[in-house]
């Protein structure tokens, strides 16, 4: 017999692999007899039997690392050689076992990528990725429980497997090799990760902020604007979620919600004239997306209005009325002031570079009767024209 003392010990069987390069090889053979010990056809020791003819021998030297075949042959006290006994094929194998992770990788949703011990996926599938000895059986346990095995290569020990479905919460990976020579090795220190599936509660736009020009107020839906850089915000999601922008259902943006549950994206690059129906989604830590929220659409105009026109300043008062000319006398201190505009742009009036007043240009046209009448004197009447953004 040939016993294995190291690692996994025990008989070491015709064919077998070890880890062991000092075996014991024992039998029997004549009592007093010298039993001369062969490996692979050489002599490499001897020792001697027992009063009951029991031998034990273990190698001095350690075997090499490859195949062998050890065989005892016995002399006698007066110099006879026996025959050869059976012989005992084996493999010596002492290379150091190679078991590790290197990689967990999250397969699914919105965020793919390699996960870091400890991070939140929503891949209920991870495909884990490592080295083992080459040609090693490599088995994958979450906590206790055997998900799989796989056979490392045999060249290069790379092996990668993609667990069964896995149930939302904490998750603790490891891997373990078996080979011949040294059995199931200890497992790789635990890979953490934590599934979940849940998506958010889908967000809401709580606005949008407009920066720059004349008017600098929040943006009613379907309102308009003249910032091209227009401020997208809201609040109630989980700290740590990330807020995708969208306009028009193109991605735009995207940024994080901090520890109050708020966010806000201000638009970058500018956006150009036209109407813009923002939308906002909502991505956990584990990659899981929420539903779209309602559109908020704002319209982006950065044209000027064109030029109002005053056509006409009318005299009912007294006994001469009728329309002026520019530089008439007129004895009427509350004149009636007509002309024409971008439609439903407001005309703000000026005296002598003074606003008295302001009117909406309905449907293009638009009148206006000082409320205060004009003092006596000279009056230089102007108007300018704004519009909704």
């Amino acid at each position: 017999s040939l016993m294995d003392d190291v690692g996994v010990t025990g008989p070491i069987l015709a064919g077998d692999t070890t880890d062991d390069a000092n075996p014991t090889f024992s039998g029997s053979a004549e009592a007093g007899s010298v039993v001369m010990i062969y490996d692979n056809g050489g002599l490499i020791g001897s020792t001697t039997a027992d009063a009951t003819g029991v031998w034990s021998f273990t190698p001095a030297t350690p075997l090499f690392d490859g195949p062998h075949s050890l065989a005892a042959q016995a002399v006698d006290a007066a110099g006879n050689i026996g025959p050869m006994g059976p012989s005992i094929p084996f493999t010596v194998d002492t290379s150091a076992v190679v078991i590790s992770i290197s990689s967990v990788a999250d397969n699914e949703g919105t965020w793919i990528g390699n996960l870091t011990d400890g991070q939140t996926t929503d891949d209920t599938t991870p495909t884990l990725n490592g080295r083992a000895t080459p040609g090693g059986i490599v088995s994958i346990y979450d906590g206790t429980t055997l998900l799989g095995t796989v056979m490392a290569d045999a060249t290069t020990g790379q092996w990668s497997f993609t667990t069964p479905a896995l149930g939302n919460g904490p998750h603790s990976l490891t891997a373990t090799v078996t080979t011949p020579a040294h059995g199931e090795s200890a497992p790789t220190p635990a890979f953490n990760t934590i599934i979940d599936t849940i998506p958010p509660a889908a967000p809401a736009i709580g606005g949008v902020n407009d920066d720059v020009g004349m008017l600098q107020d929040p943006v009613p839906n379907g309102g308009s604007t003249d910032d091209t850089t227009p401020t997208v915000f809201g609040n109630g999601l989980q700290p740590g979620d990330v807020v995708m922008i969208y306009d028009d259902g193109d991605l735009i943006g995207s940024t994080s919600v901090i520890a109050d549950g708020s966010w806000s994206y201000t638009a970058t690059p500018p956006l150009n004239d036209g109407p813009h129906p923002f939308t906002v989604v909502a991505v956990d830590p584990a990659g899981n997306a929420s539903v779209p929220s309602a559109p908020w659409t704002v319209i982006v105009d950065t044209a000027a209005p064109i030029a109002p026109i005053l056509n006409s300043v009318f005299d009912d008062q007294g006994v001469v009325t009728g329309n002026l000319t520019s530089g008439d006398t007129t004895d009427d201190a509350r004149p009636d002031l007509s002309g024409t505009a971008e439609p439903d742009s407001l005309v703000t009036i000026y005296d002598n570079g003074v606003a008295i007043g302001s009117v909406i240009a309905t449907g293009g046209t638009w009148t206006f009767t000082p409320t205060i009448p004009l003092s006596n004197g000279p009056h230089t009447l102007t108007v300018t024209s704004s519009d909704a953004a």
